[in-house]
């Protein structure tokens, strides 16, 4: 199995989740992490403080 769920949050709250291959590059998580409605939803018109990226397990950003 190479594919893991990622989970996606915005200031620490779990927003979504998306399937990956395993060993994505943080590159390749960010983008993927953005498009997920319910996370896009939150991000917008937002500054974005910092991205927190765990391989394989987790994307996190901080907005104020």
């Amino acid at each position: 199995d190479n594919t893991v769920t990622i989970a996606v949050q915005v200031n620490g709250k779990l927003r979504g989740t998306f399937d990956t291959a395993r060993g994505s590059s943080k590159e390749s998580l960010l983008d993927q992490a953005r498009v997920v409605e319910n996370v896009a939803k939150h991000l917008e018109g937002k500054e974005l403080v910092k991205e927190i990226v765990v391989p394989d397990k987790l994307v996190g950003f901080v907005i104020r």
